[in-house]
């Protein structure tokens, strides 16, 4: 009896880990797309270019105004909450941010300046960033794709594309690194 139960276990984990590893993928990514669709939002209500911004082969993405001479801090209201506003976040143990084109140049560091705005920034000085994904006013955004990584042994993934003349955000299904290379 106690062998059928292993036996039954020994089939049934595999399937049931590997479920749950691409839930857990598929939860960050949603979490990372909404942070998009949020900054389009925030872009149209303050009127401002706002930025997204990832660390390739790192878990960390930073929300900013693109143009920190938009961003008045001496100004009131809710207007001024919008342009203020600065969104921080880190994936979790075992996630990371990968670029779609290998070759695609990094954006750097940003300026202590910038920074500046960001809450908890010391640990972000030293970040080397992606190229910034734009978010206009207009509802526009450039185009620009990026991929989220579960670093697990699977090494699933999956990818998620702006679309420039609408600043919408599509998600792909979850995919395996090594399909990727066939």
């Amino acid at each position: 009896m106690l062998t059928l139960l292993v036996a039954i276990v020994g089939m049934v984990w595999p399937v049931f880990e590997r479920l749950y590893s691409t839930h857990r993928l598929e939860q960050q990514t949603e979490a990372v797309r909404s942070k998009l669709a949020g900054t389009r939002v925030r872009a149209i209500d303050a009127s401002v270019i706002y930025q997204f911004v990832y660390e390739p082969g790192g878990r960390w993405f930073l929300v900013i105004p693109f143009e920190q001479e938009a961003v008045d801090a001496s100004a009131a209201g809710p207007a001024a909450a919008a342009l203020q506003y600065t969104c921080t976040g880190k994936l979790p143990e075992g996630f990371e941010f990968r670029p779609t084109d290998l070759t695609e140049p990094l954006g750097g560091t940003l300026p202590q300046e910038v920074l500046a705005v960001v809450p908890g920034s010391i640990e972000l000085t030293n970040v080397r960033w992606s190229l910034p994904v734009l978010f206009y006013p207009d509802g526009t955004a450039t185009d620009y794709a990026f991929e989220l990584y579960d670093n697990k042994p699977r090494r699933n993934y999956m990818r998620l594309a702006v679309r420039g003349l609408t600043g919408a955000v599509a998600v792909s299904d979850v995919q395996q690194e090594e399909q990727r290379y066939r």
